[in-house]
């Protein structure tokens, strides 16, 4: 369902592509030479590929252009591309000549970059949510981080897919189809950065960008044995990415380690002039987290076990996620951490507080803020409101907006105004308090739990019997479904940090996600932390492609 004609409509394949991709694919990228191994290659591994003449951007743009035509559109079909840039070669020419006629331009020097098809892109790629409500609309401007991450010499290989308009975790789009988890084929790759999260997982990028307004960056990479970063609100600029809402959006990082993370999420952080939420960074950031990878990071660290949120317990769900967690607890262990276990963050709202904050606050401003986002920054595109969304969804069809009912009760909830959002701000102060407080009061540095309680779901209508979740309904599993995130919510309706890295898989090879929960703006707590425990146990693997499921 991929293009790469700006002005094609969604759904076309270009079979130039194809043609190419076959061509390198038996030229170079299974060369036995090859600089390269796109399925595992790190930041490091492209700029020492590049300063000892061992490859040069135009050849690493060539082979990743192969890798997306065979693995996305051939073999495994994955189906996360949506297009790729028709200037990448022109992009990949002008960085080797920057870096003839001086070195690198930035610290993502030709570093094959993913970009989530809600960011806005100021080249040829069009920018549409994967909705095909947006037509060929093609933005005109960088979104803020996308203009860093391209001034720091990132390499825009490819739009990818996410759920519509980032409203779900099934990885399934109008524009798109359905993108199918790298790991376990016949599953969801969770979202709403589904397609970003399996374009790194098999090595069609290095990074991508996610988004994540309550788990849309951490579950595809919990799903796919992934590193994802969700940054303090405010701290990643958020200006020219379509949103769902102020008081929960959060840009970050997708990448196969944390150093390669921690790189990236230094180049996308700053003040954004078009995001006041940012200001609140000012002076609270170390600016550089790759200063934060010590390999002995967790020697002397305190980390609390969480095993209780707001009365849901962190366990029980399934067995191979429960001894994952309790073999990443002992590697914290025997790496000089000092665990304080069990901890449990109090009930500070009840459930009908916590549904009415994620309500009002998420989907009460997905009305005011997709239109500002129209009216600044897509005033050519052919929708330019919630309520033309909804009305164009409605007349392709519910079988082709399959998330149109999640839409259509975002752009009808009205949105808090005055003493209502005074009471759900106040709810939010009072949760923000009992996870910090929680911490303060055991003097930990984080909170470490599951990512997911539960592995990835199979796709829907897909009967797996090797999918065992004991909170999921009988299968098949429902569209936009995914089980055993009870702690997901911590950092989504706070604001705060979280980071998730592999943590292990499944008998039947499903990844196992682990998360370090931290404080506001304490990403460079968490970098130290995750990346201790990362090189005490370097137990991520590549995807198999040739397996099937």
């Amino acid at each position: 369902m991929r293009t790469t004609a700006t002005r094609r409509t969604g759904g076309a394949r270009r079979a130039p592509l194809l043609v190419l991709a076959a061509a390198l694919v038996a030229g170079c990228s299974d060369a036995p030479d090859a600089p390269l191994d796109l399925a595992t290659a790190t930041v490091a591994d492209v700029q020492t590929a590049l300063a000892s003449g061992a490859t040069t951007c135009r050849e690493l743009a060539q082979r990743t252009l192969a890798r997306i035509g065979a693995v996305d559109d051939a073999g495994p079909a994955l189906n996360a591309v949506l297009e790729t840039n028709p200037d990448l070669l022109a992009q990949a020419d002008a960085l080797d000549a920057a870096w003839a006629a001086g070195g690198p331009v930035g610290p993502l020097h030709c570093v094959p970059l993913a970009v989530k098809d809600n960011y806005d892109t100021g080249d040829a790629m069009r920018t549409t949510a994967a909705s095909l409500v947006m037509g060929d609309f093609v933005a005109t401007e960088d979104a803020f981080s996308i203009a860093r991450l391209r001034a720091a010499g990132a390499l825009l290989v490819a739009k990818v897919n996410m759920d519509e308009f980032a409203f779900g975790v099934s990885g399934y789009s109008s524009r798109g189809g359905q993108t199918l988890d790298a790991y376990r084929r016949n599953r969801i790759p969770g979202g709403s950065s589904g397609g970003s999260a399996v374009a790194v997982a098999a090595g069609m990028a290095v990074l991508a960008t996610g988004s994540d307004t309550a788990g849309s960056i951490r579950i595809p990479a919990a799903f796919n044995s992934l590193v994802g970063i969700k940054p303090t609100l405010g701290l990643v600029g958020r200006s020219g990415i379509v949103p769902i809402s102020e008081w929960l959006d959060v840009p970050g990082p997708l990448a196969r380690t944390v150093a390669d993370a921690a790189v990236m999420l230094g180049v996308m952080a700053g003040v954004d002039p078009g995001d006041p939420a940012t200001d609140a960074s000012v002076g609270r950031t170390p600016g550089d987290y790759a200063s934060s990878l010590d390999p002995d990071g967790l020697r002397g660290a305190r980390v609390g076990v969480l095993r209780e949120a707001f009365g849901e317990a962190l366990r029980g769900q399934n067995a191979e996620v429960d001894a994952a967690f309790a073999t990443a607890l002992a590697v914290m262990g025997t790496r000089g951490a000092a665990l304080v276990d069990p901890l449990a963050v109090p009930q500070a709202a009840t459930d009908d507080e916590t549904i009415a904050l994620l309500t009002g606050l998420g989907n009460g401003f997905y009305t005011s803020d997709v239109g500002a986002y129209f009216a600044e920054h897509a005033p050519g595109a052919p929708v330019q409101s919630a309520a033309e969304i909804v009305a164009a969804a409605t007349a392709l069809g519910p079988d082709v907006v399959k998330n149109l009912q999640a839409i259509r009760d975002a752009a009808e909830t009205p949105q808090p105004e005055g003493d209502e959002l005074a009471r759900l701000l106040a709810i939010r102060t009072r949760i923000v308090d009992a996870i910090v407080g929680t911490m303060d009061a055991a003097g930990v540095d984080a909170l470490a739990f599951p990512t997911m309680l539960c592995p990835t779901p199979p796709l829907p209508d897909v009967i797996d019997p090797a999918y065992v979740c004991a909170s999921a309904p009988p299968m098949p599993l429902p569209f936009s479904a995914a089980y055993g995130g009870d702690a997901i919510l911590l950092a989504s309706v706070a604001g705060l940090p979280e980071v998730t890295l592999p943590a292990g898989y499944t008998s039947d090879g499903a990844p196992i996600g682990l998360s370090f929960l931290g404080r506001p703006f304490a990403e460079a707590t968490l970098v130290r932390l995750a990346y201790a425990f990362e090189q005490a146990t370097l137990v991520r693997r590549p995807p198999d492609l040739g397996v099937n499921p």
